[in-house]
């Protein structure tokens, strides 16, 4: 029997799309809104005595599902998502060490993953819950958020676009990976200047560390065509989507400092590159950078005005492909997964 705070997200990459998996990976997730989604054709047509509209113009035309989940953002299996948001993945053991470097980049088309959603439904004789199991297929990520917040766990949103919703298929009892670490605030650094792009044993560096940042967010759009896919003969499900060109932007709050490096970059619209570092407190051989090989900064300058003291600014800011790096974005996980 299952109780009250039983819920669960499990979920597995797909071979082909519209084609559902058994799912094998868990994760502890903070909120969900996975939801079946249908297009109706009300019909305006009436009949005489009826009074109100007919509802034998009422047709589902076409659904699909989706939803936002998020996560607070760990060391073990998350090789998985991150693969899912951007595409392209590479995993390399490190010498004759236990850690495996993970190397996410943006690729031409995303993958599908299959999710099993489990929430618990009250017994009708009230003693107690059991399992009620709806299972997602061909989830997509359409967009990502990566947010570190002041003094606060790193999370990961993700907004998922999926084909269908299956009742029938059988629970997943939930599994979940040993030694995740949550990484944080604690373990977080931001760097400009000079970028030396991640190798693929070799994390990715930077030369210059910006002083007093409070809290960063990161991110990215994919531009998936999710209502542009739905075809004759596809029975009113849609077929994968395709994806455009994705839109990378974010945010940093800092204090206004003698010597700042945004001021000149914001004045001149200049090239700034960017590396967030996020360490694991627990061991410093896992963590989780993400690499901007250029970013444009937006926003104002610091205005004055309120209480007397430090000026703290919201800065927002877009990332470019610049025609020289490999990449305009990377992200890498170092951890002890075998596998992404």
């Amino acid at each position: 029997m299952s109780s009250a705070a039983d819920v669960a997200l499990t979920l597995k990459k797909e071979t082909t799309y519209g084609t559902p998996v058994t799912v094998d990976s868990s994760f502890e997730f903070l909120s969900e809104s996975l939801t079946f989604r249908k297009k109706v054709n009300d019909s305006a047509a009436y009949r005489y005595g009826a009074g109100i509209k007919s509802s034998a113009g009422r047709v589902v035309m076409s659904t699909d599902a989706g939803g936002d989940v998020k996560f607070e953002l760990g060391t073990k299996g998350f090789g998985k998502l991150w693969e899912a948001c951007l595409g392209s993945s590479v995993s390399t053991k490190d010498g004759a060490t236990t850690v495996y470097q993970q190397v996410h980049t943006i690729g031409g088309t995303l993958p599908s993953m299959t999710v099993q959603k489990i929430v618990p439904s009250l017994n009708t004789d009230g003693t107690g819950f059991s399992d009620a199991v709806f299972t997602f297929t061909s989830a997509m990520v359409s967009k990502w958020t990566l947010e570190v917040p002041n003094a606060g766990v790193a999370t990961l949103g993700l907004t998922l676009d999926a084909r269908d919703v299956l009742t029938a298929t059988a629970k997943v009892t939930p599994s979940y990976p040993a030694a995740n670490h949550v990484l944080h605030f604690g373990g977080a650094c931001l760097f400009t200047g000079a970028l030396t792009p991640p190798t693929a044993t070799a994390a990715a560096s930077a030369t210059s560390p910006v002083a007093n940042v409070k809290a960063v967010t990161i991110e990215c759009d994919n531009a998936l065509a999710t209502d542009k896919t739905y075809y004759f003969c596809g029975g009113g499900k849609k077929s994968k989507p395709w994806k455009g060109v994705p839109k990378i932007t974010g945010k940093m709050t800092v204090e206004f400092i003698t010597g700042s490096p945004f001021t000149t970059a914001f004045l001149a619209d200049s090239a700034m590159t960017l590396l967030l570092t996020l360490s694991a407190t627990e061991n410093a051989d896992e963590k989780v950078q993400v690499a901007l090989s250029e970013i444009r900064l937006g926003g104002d300058l610091p205005q004055a005005g309120g209480s007397p003291g430090v000026i703290e600014m919201t800065i927002p800011f877009e990332a470019y492909a610049n025609g020289v790096a490999a990449q305009s974005l990377w992200i890498v996980n170092r951890t002890f997964d075998s596998s992404i």
